[in-house]
């Protein structure tokens, strides 16, 4: 199949951009790359794409995003002015396997149609408990999206129910090793770390080593993690990981946006990957990190969205304008989020998937989107940051491709009935809602 004719972005902060391009696609991979008139002569038994001069990109990596907080978007305004009002968080103790299934299908659909090929999705079934992370698994399967499953323990009910999820955790995983194939993969977890002890912490990074995974933190979510790590523990919540040797290239620290001053230069030299919520640090914590500081001192974070909606341009937009809130020049501002894009969230994904993700360039997988959207001033090398955090950043996702095949057109999801989906979402929330709600 060739794609085009199009604008296509090849990937990285500093991309190659290819006008009246085409791009030819031979099973899961990108085979060819260059002038569509040129591509379609070269190949011209291969069936056409059309994709009507519209803009190309790799497809987006969601760094975390919890499947169950689908359930609970919106449902605040149900609530009276100045209560504490319902939370998606407590939703997740009260969820089954098949409603587990219905949030992690609907979590995945959403992200294809805001251009999310590849999500970390981060779980805590402690009341599904195997069979649930079972159903999260065959929902990314239904959707054939990448998904990096995070299976998150804490002590908050208990040491024997943490070891009971860990026990579950660690042989979900080698059920992903063994064959699943390239678009699955798991990973134990821990957090809020002021809800997991020593203990905990040390058993699930032994886990991680004999299964040679890393581990996902959540980390710094909110000041409780530095105080506990410092009045329990004599430590921060970065020394913490450090002390059980959980920090390395495979490990996943996020949020971060409450960490202590001094574990940001031990976060960057771990090696571990960062995720920041953009968003969210804004929805819950009234507050925006310095991004353009950090990325001085070497900091650079993957993005996700955490319980919010699946939008990782929106994240970046965010990110963008909370540096010019913190006086930042614009044209480092739109450096960052290019980075954090184009260069942080796809290494991430290369580091538990397959090389190459993120690009389009032969070789490379063939994850990509095609963005419903006609710049009306040029679009190129000298300008396309401006126009990722202005026009691309509100663009609606015309199709959307992984590993060769395509799973929404013309804004559709193809892997999904969605009127469906909504109808069983609902239900769910309609039967469960009351029994979560403070």
């Amino acid at each position: 199949m060739i794609v085009g004719p199009a604008t296509i972005v090849a990937g990285g902060a500093e991309p190659r951009i290819l006008a009246h391009a085409g791009l030819r696609v031979v099973g899961a991979h990108v085979a060819a790359l260059g002038p569509f008139k040129d591509v379609t002569q070269a190949f011209p038994e291969d069936p056409v794409w059309d994709t009507a001069y519209r803009i190309v990109l790799p497809g987006f990596v969601n760094g975390m995003v919890a499947p169950h907080a689908v359930l609970g978007e919106g449902l605040a305004g149900y609530g009276a002015p100045g209560d504490a009002g319902p939370t998606w968080r407590t939703l997740e103790d009260e969820l089954g396997p098949g409603d587990l299934f219905t949030a992690t299908q609907s979590a995945l659909v959403h992200g294809l149609r805001h251009g999310v090929t590849t999500s970390v999705l981060v779980v805590s079934p402690f009341h599904a408990g195997a069979a649930g992370l079972d159903a999260v698994a065959r929902a990314a399967e239904s959707v054939r999206a990448r998904a990096l499953i995070v299976v998150k323990v804490n002590d908050r009910r208990g040491p024997a129910e943490a070891r009971t999820m860990l026990d579950a955790a660690t042989a979900f995983v080698e059920k992903t090793q063994k064959g699943w194939g390239d678009r699955l993969r798991a990973m134990p977890g821990v957090g809020p770390l002021a809800d997991v002890s020593q203990e905990t912490l040390a058993a699930a990074s032994a886990a991680a080593r004999r299964l040679g995974v890393g581990v996902f933190a959540l980390a710094g979510a909110d000041e409780r993690d530095a105080r506990d790590a410092r009045e329990r523990h004599g430590s921060t919540p970065i020394g913490r990981l450090m002390r059980e040797q959980m920090l390395d290239a495979k490990a996943i620290v996020a949020p971060g946006r409450a960490l202590p001053e001094t574990d940001w230069e031990l976060l960057r030299a771990s090696g571990a990957a960062w995720v920041s919520t953009p968003r969210e640090d804004i929805e819950e914590r009234g507050m925006h990190l310095d991004y353009v500081a950090l990325a001085e001192r070497g900091l650079v974070p993957a993005l996700g969205s955490g319980g919010l909606t699946p939008h990782m341009p929106g994240e970046g937009e965010m990110m963008f304008r909370g540096a010019r809130l913190h006086g930042r020049p614009a044209s480092a501002a739109k450096a960052v989020v290019a980075r954090a894009l184009f260069e942080r969230g796809p290494d991430l994904a290369q580091r538990h998937f397959v090389p190459a993700l993120g690009l389009l360039a032969p070789g490379s997988p063939a994850d990509l989107v095609v963005l419903d959207v006609y710049p009306a001033t040029p679009f190129g090398p000298e300008n396309w940051t401006d126009h990722l955090v202005q026009s691309l950043a509100t663009a609606r996702i015309h199709a959307a491709m992984v590993a060769g095949d395509l799973l929404l057109q013309d804004g559709r999801a193809l892997v999904a009935d969605e009127r469906e989906l909504q109808q069983k979402s609902r239900a769910i929330v309609h039967r469960l809602w009351p029994r979560v709600t403070p």
